[in-house]
């Protein structure tokens, strides 16, 4: 968990808040957020020296590239969540679609 904080906070990395844990063909396995850090550091502060697997979410909520803007946007308003990583047929990971970026792109409603 510790390598994954240092991996979100290193110096012109993308602010998102967000670790995309992909096994090595890029297929996505799991999602760990900075929310899902302080749920498990109040729970119990060890789960900083555990591994990343212990404390991501997996099989998360996803967006697909040929899907509509407007649709993923409905999804993360619904869901309340911030992001949704952006997979291919093969569950790769192809982006990931940030709440502020819908907005600044006006698609919002």
């Amino acid at each position: 968990v510790v390598d994954a904080l240092r991996e979100m906070s290193m110096p012109g990395r993308p602010r998102t808040g967000t670790i995309l844990v992909t096994e090595a063909g890029g297929r996505l396995v799991g999602v760990f957020t900075d929310g899902d850090l302080r749920r498990h550091v109040v729970a119990d502060a060890r789960a900083l020296d555990g591994p990343i697997s212990a404390v991501m979410t997996r099989g998360p909520k996803i967006a697909r590239p040929a899907e509509l803007l407007a649709d993923a946007y409905q999804r993360i308003k619904q869901l309340k969540i911030n992001e949704l990583p952006v997979l291919d047929d093969a569950g790769r990971v192809v982006g990931l679609l940030h709440v502020q970026d819908v907005v600044e792109w006006g698609v919002a409603f």
